[in-house]
């Protein structure tokens, strides 16, 4: 139909492989976000005399393109997408020029990029690794990134041959990154010929 919006939709596919026939009950469960509710009250009296009776509400609203007929919902204040891992709390040491400790167990997926900060080109293969742990990724053509954060990280190394290595706290779900050229001078070259050294036991 000509003016008609398209609605996206998605097919989920299943393969179960057993080596016997049998029966089996399988629940699928999905997250969306065009979905919520907020709370209302209606404030009722009989008389004016009489005390006033509150009834809460729930305001429910949906934009999932599918029909909601005949549904057990159930209400919920939490925000699904956030973590519900406590922290394990880290000590802080004073005047030792370290950095404090930073708690975000809400971010559970780190994406970026990383560009040369003098030329702004993107930067491929440069190495991003949870700092302290041997979790890592890189970087693919684009300089674009994605790196899953465990619940214990607080930040995130970035380091490439020729540039500068930079360690920032995670504190945003997107780190957009740039690194700078790291220019050494040589003071003093050393070669050293082990084989033209020849000492005579006789």
């Amino acid at each position: 139909m000509i003016g008609s919006k398209e609605t996206a939709v998605g097919e989920i596919l299943i393969k179960v492989k057993t080596k016997n026939a049998c029966n089996a009950n399988f629940t699928i469960s999905y997250m969306f976000d065009n979905a919520g509710w907020y709370p209302s009250n209606d404030i009722k009296a009989k008389k004016l005399n009489e005390p006033l009776e509150i009834v809460y509400k729930a305001n429910v609203h949906q934009d999932t393109k599918v029909n909601w007929d005949n549904v057990n919902i159930k209400l919920s204040t939490p925000e699904p997408k956030t973590s519900g891992v406590a922290p394990k709390l880290k000590t802080y040491y004073l005047d030792y020029n370290s950095l404090p400790p930073v708690y975000n167990h809400d971010i559970g997926t780190v994406y970026g990029r990383v560009l040369d900060k003098e030329s702004h080109d993107p930067l491929p293969g440069v190495s991003v690794k949870v700092k302290g742990t041997t979790i890592g990724t890189t970087t693919n053509m684009d300089g674009n990134y994605s790196i899953t954060i465990p619940n214990y990280a607080n930040y995130l190394t970035y380091s490439f041959v020729g540039m500068k290595e930079k360690t920032l706290p995670i504190n945003n779900s997107i780190m957009d990154v740039t690194l700078e050229p790291s220019v050494q001078k040589l003071e003093e070259v050393i070669v050293v010929d082990y084989d033209s050294e020849k000492k005579n036991l006789n």
